[in-house]
């Protein structure tokens, strides 16, 4: 069996989640283990922390603990850092917890002055059984709603940069076979022409890769010398400038001409 590289197991990785989310394949505990095996692998290591908790408990010292605290509606008193703490099963357990109370509980058939009492105490119950599941629940929601954001997007990179990968091969492919097709004898010309330059960059007076800088500094040095040899020209000879129109002489009279 051929062995896969790190990108096409990600691909392989993120598809099953996908599909693990949307068809409800896995309990909780199980697809965050899952997910977390992404998050390293992909290296997002934010997400990877943020599981650990969903997993093993949240931490009030911790600034991304606080943040998913925030992103997953655990608070119900942020000001007095009041919230569900538990790590994810804890609050299924929870709600299983509720709606087994939930089941059992039934309006008392008495009647007479404690009737009302009783009644009223039962529907107090079952209004917030009823808020603490539906809190409870919420919470859950919103965390899968992440890992499948989190999921998706990782499907979605790799599916659409294998894609382009796919794509840069074909014409690739194609190009080569016209390029062999209508220049194929030029080709054959480049490693040898390749390996000259490399053998004369090497040592000798051969032209190679690493003589052009001291190429170039020969060039600029002449173009320098040159450009010295003009200016001195133009200082050692100043005759040169005597065939341009002489400037005509402006007279002084005195008194004695007037």
């Amino acid at each position: 069996m051929a062995s896969k590289s790190q990108s096409e197991h990600i691909l392989e990785l993120s598809r099953e989640l996908l599909d693990d989310i949307e068809l409800g394949r896995l309990d909780t505990t199980k697809l965050l283990l899952k997910c977390s095996r992404l998050a390293r692998l992909a290296g997002s290591e934010e997400i990877q922390k943020w599981i650990s908790f969903e997993i093993s408990g949240y931490s009030s010292s911790d600034p991304v603990s606080i943040f998913y605290m925030s992103k997953t509606g655990r608070w119900t008193d942020y000001e007095k850092k009041l919230g569900y703490w538990g790590p994810l099963a804890q609050q299924e357990a929870t709600v299983a917890a509720y709606n087994a109370k939930l089941a059992s509980m039934r309006l008392p058939d008495i009647s007479g002055d404690w009737a009302n009492v009783a009644t009223s105490n039962i529907l107090s119950a079952l209004n917030a059984t009823t808020n603490s599941i539906s809190t409870l629940s919420a919470i859950t929601s919103r965390v899968l709603g992440l890992l499948h954001d989190f999921v998706s997007e990782i499907y979605y990179q790799r599916e659409f940069a294998a894609l382009a990968e796919t794509i840069f091969e074909h014409y690739k492919k194609n190009v080569d076979t016209l390029i062999a097709m209508h220049a194929g004898a030029v080709l054959t010309k480049i490693p040898a022409i390749i390996d000259r330059l490399s053998e004369g960059g090497r040592g000798g007076n051969k032209p190679g890769p690493s003589n052009l800088p001291q190429n170039f500094r020969g060039i600029r040095r002449r173009n320098l010398s040159t450009d010295r040899h003009n200016g001195r020209t133009k200082r050692q000879y100043p005759e040169a400038r005597r065939s341009e129109t002489p400037k005509p002489h402006r007279r002084v009279y005195s008194r004695e001409d007037c």
